[in-house]
């Protein structure tokens, strides 16, 4: 609870994660993955990958990825399609795949090109 209270303290407001949202995120991973095994076989890479393993090198592969979970990204992109939000993040991995995105870099160079437009009108 002090972690809320020093976040809305700072005037952060905290967004909550609806039923809208979690079906947004079913339509995404939906998109990306017309099957249960294909939707599987994604998890279960992807928790082979974070381990450090290429599954490519691997011979036996136990399990069909049903019980590996879903990253936190799933809930990110979601709630970011739902809300209509310019995410802003260098990850180009299939949870954003179809989300509304920009790098923190591009961000940045767009500021800083409408400060400079903005300056030159200002002084003419």
């Amino acid at each position: 609870m002090n972690i809320i209270k020093g976040l809305t303290d700072k005037g952060i407001r905290i967004a909550s994660f609806e039923p809208h949202h979690a079906d947004i995120v079913a339509d995404l991973v939906g998109e990306q993955f017309p099957t249960t095994q294909t939707w599987r076989t994604f998890k279960r890479n992807r928790c082979l990958a974070c381990l450090g393993l290429n599954k490519d090198q691997i011979t036996l592969i136990q399990g069909s990825g049903k019980t590996c979970g879903a990253t936190v990204d799933w809930l990110i992109a979601g709630y970011a399609k739902a809300e209509g939000c310019l995410l802003v993040t260098g990850d180009t991995r299939e949870e954003f795949k179809n989300i509304m995105k920009t790098t923190l870099e591009h961000l940045e160079s767009a500021v800083e090109q409408l400060l400079q437009e903005a300056t030159k009108v200002s002084t003419t």
